[in-house]
């Protein structure tokens, strides 16, 4: 018998041990493969839910706190030869109004058809009482094509929420709206700029009919731009288009003309103009005004109190001579109400924000260092900000602001003024004090003035000003949602370590039922050594 022959007949008379080994083999082959193939599976999930809620969305810019303007997109699109979408994203509430169902947490998204170009899918044009409401949202509403759906969306405008004397509007719109279409995860249903595993529930409604609700006409908080992992295009190319094509607009900025002088303005459409913006026009040294006009809730000297007056903080060439930090000046129709004169003490009390954002009421002193008449052309109401409440109030009953006003201590004589000069500042007081009561993170200034022929056009203020120092920046969010994806836990690794006793076991059990084999067959081993085989021919049987 030949080497090949013994070899096979072994094979045949002890195939049940060989049979044992294979499959405890097979079983620790498996159990391996398997961890390994579910940690790849993961990984490819997670991809997979990135490819749903951006679709072939790219980069975003996006403003949480602050609007642009819709037209930036087309502007951006057109220089850089990209699909964009200008779209606002809020939060809001979504109800079924024929069961009363409904979902706290909804995203609700204004679009118009360039949302859809870019996405490469087909739906229908949305009409003003229209939305397309993604699968989730119709599963957990009980709801279908035709079906009509209630959403309150958060009430958002220019103005931050929390900024000092913002609105005190109603906190959420309410719209009605019939469903035109229902999405699923194929069509952008799952649309989501958070990386995040649980799909959102979505509501899309006309940009321009929202932004109409929301008195946010051809402004949004969003940009979407298309393209796709191999485009050589950056988001340090998309920022440098930014840098170049915006305008004063999307940094809430106006500069409007005073008089024919060339003595020109500027103001923020967000009442406070934002640090960034003023420390960049300041560090030029131009011989700029600036001006922070303040809300105070009482000015009193002794027993006297005049309520709700409008303060001023000038810089020192506002009156052509400086205000010392401790001193104050204040109109004649002050003078009378207190009974003040010069060298006496005042006392201000006025409203602002702690580190968390808590109302507290403080207060400071000030001597009186000059009268100066009611009517005067420098000190009038045009150093009035347009604070929301207050610009177009006809009396002072009509006064609406988030902050806490007692009416009753408001006299006949305070409406008489208002009627008269409206929010004309009752009292002026230094840059330096004014900033150090009034400043808040939303700005220091309410408006800086200068001579056009110091700022030539509007092209200068924003050579100035970096829209990354606003938060308007291009993020390429695909990307970082893929690295997201990838990084973090290996799960592969993890999988391994969870199933590590598992495959310990099958190759405890593979070498065990080989051990067992050998120990049935030792016999044999012992007559082929007598036999004069070798160790290395045996172990081949």
């Amino acid at each position: 018998m030949n080497k090949l022959n013994y070899i096979l007949k072994s094979f045949v008379f002890y195939k049940r041990q060989h049979l044992a080994v294979i499959l405890g083999t097979i079983i620790s082959t498996a159990v391996l493969t398997g961890a390994l193939i579910v940690g790849d599976s993961v990984k490819y999930s997670l991809n997979n839910i990135v490819e749903a809620r951006l679709g072939n969305i790219q980069f975003v810019l996006q403003s949480p706190e602050r609007f642009v303007r819709a037209e930036l997109a087309k502007e951006i699109s057109a220089k850089l030869n990209v699909n964009t979408a200008p779209v606002i994203m809020l939060q809001g509430v979504a109800t079924n109004p024929e069961d009363e169902s409904r979902i706290n947490k909804t995203q609700v998204i204004g679009i118009d058809s360039s949302f859809w170009l870019i996405s490469g899918k087909q739906m229908p044009a949305l009409a003003e009482d229209e939305a397309i409401i993604s699968e989730n949202t119709a599963k957990r509403l009980n709801l279908s094509v035709n079906d009509e759906l209630v959403i309150r969306v958060e009430n958002r405008s220019v103005i931050p929420v929390n900024s000092p004397f913002s609105i005190e509007d109603v906190p959420s719109v309410s719209l009605r709206l019939k469903i035109k279409a229902i999405a699923d995860e194929n069509i952008l249903g799952r649309f989501s700029l958070k990386s995040n595993q649980v799909a959102p529930y979505n509501v899309f409604i006309s940009r321009e009919f929202l932004s109409s609700k929301l008195e946010i006409s051809g402004l949004v908080n969003s940009i979407l731009i298309a393209g796709d992992n191999k485009s050589t295009i950056t988001s340090e190319l998309f920022n440098n288009a930014v840098s170049e094509t915006w305008q004063l607009k999307d940094a809430g900025i106006e500069i409007k003309k005073m008089d024919d002088r060339g003595n020109c303005e500027i103001t923020s459409d967000r009442i406070f103009i934002d640090k960034q913006i003023s420390a960049s026009l300041l560090k030029r040294k131009l011989p700029v005004k600036t001006i922070l006009t303040y809300l105070v809730n009482s000015i009193t000297l002794k027993d006297k109190a005049t309520p709700y007056s409008f303060v001023s903080a000038v810089s020192e060439n506002y009156f052509g001579k400086g205000i010392n930090e401790n001193d104050i000046i204040i109109n004649e129709w002050l003078s009378e109400d207190l009974n003040a004169h010069v060298g006496d003490t005042v006392g201000l009390k006025y409203f602002v924000f702690d580190a968390q954002q808590n109302l507290k009421e403080d207060s400071s002193r000030f001597v009186v260092k000059a009268i100066i008449p009611t009517r005067d052309s420098l000190i009038n109401r045009s150093l009035m900000p347009k604070f929301p409440g207050f610009a177009k109030a006809v009396s002072c009953l009509e006064w609406n602001t988030s902050m806490p006003i007692d009416m009753k201590k408001i006299r006949h004589k305070d409406e008489d003024y208002w009627n008269e000069f409206k929010g004309t500042p009752k009292a002026v007081i230094s840059a330096e004090a004014g900033k150090k009561l009034w400043q808040n993170k939303f700005g220091d200034y309410t408006s800086i003035r200068f001579n056009d022929s110091i700022v030539k056009n509007n092209l200068d203020v924003l050579k100035s000003i970096n829209p990354k120092d606003l938060n308007l920046s291009v993020i390429d969010f695909r990307s970082n949602g893929i690295a997201a994806s990838q990084s973090g836990v290996d799960f592969g690794e993890l999988f391994l370590s969870l199933s590590f006793f598992v495959i310990l076991a099958g190759i405890i059990l593979t070498i065990m039922l080989y051990v067992l084999g050998l120990e049935q067959r030792k016999f044999e081993t012992g007559l082929l050594i007598s036999l004069g085989y070798s160790k290395r021919d045996i172990l081949t049987f």
